[in-house]
């Protein structure tokens, strides 16, 4: 009888501790697509996100954007201002709350302070093809890297064959992004992204970590 009560107390006292452990974070949601102008501008505003919306705009050889917005922060700010599509700025508004922020609390106890990217809007195709790369809608952003609030610089050029918390860092970014953006590419999908990530919101879909 004493073992069968020690036990039920045993039983107890784990299910309160298994009750009272954190939960893990929900995974990234994907923004929806079509979702409309005005509701994405909303929904940037929710996040916390700076940005300024822009006229539809289209060149003679079809690229340009109808929705477009010029943003400098998502919430975190950038290290310059960037022109993409509202889906795509949404994207990035929550790649930064659900997938940056808790990966680099994970790894190194401090928050993400800044994105490093190197464009969005460029009206291009992709290299050695005929097809319209999707940073001629304003649908991608190229990102180099971040900075932590101590200063830290993390480059995906120099850190993601590393070793250490880095390179797990940006392994794990990568693989989040892959739950908000329909095509990721990175340093282990071609030698042309061996210094970004390159993040998409278009057609396509393609994890390529």
């Amino acid at each position: 009888m004493a073992r069968a009560i020690f036990a039920l107390l045993v039983t107890a006292a784990l299910s309160a501790c298994a009750s009272r452990a954190p939960a893990p974070p929900p995974p990234a949601a994907a923004v929806p697509q079509n979702l409309g102008f005005l509701a994405c501008q909303q929904g940037l505003n929710g996040t916390g996100a700076m940005f300024e919306a822009l006229t539809p705009m289209t060149t003679p050889n079809g690229c340009g954007f109808t929705e477009g917005v010029r943003i400098t922060a998502v919430p975190s700010p950038l290290n310059q201002p960037v022109v993409i599509s509202c889906p795509t700025a949404l994207a990035m508004a929550r790649f930064d709350l659900d997938v940056l922020q808790p990966a680099a609390m994970q790894h190194f106890g401090k928050r993400v302070a800044k994105i490093h990217h190197v464009g969005g809007y460029t009206c291009r195709g992709i290299a050695g093809t005929r097809k319209w790369s999707q940073h001629a809608f304003g649908n991608a952003i190229d990102v180099i890297g971040f900075d932590l609030t101590d200063g830290t610089r993390i480059l995906v050029s120099r850190d993601w064959r590393a070793r250490g918390a880095r390179a797990n860092f940006l392994h794990d970014v990568a693989r989040g992004a892959c739950q908000v953006f329909r095509v990721v590419l990175t340093p282990a999908y071609d030698k042309a992204h061996h210094d970004h990530f390159h993040l998409d919101t278009g057609p396509d879909r393609l994890c390529g970590i």
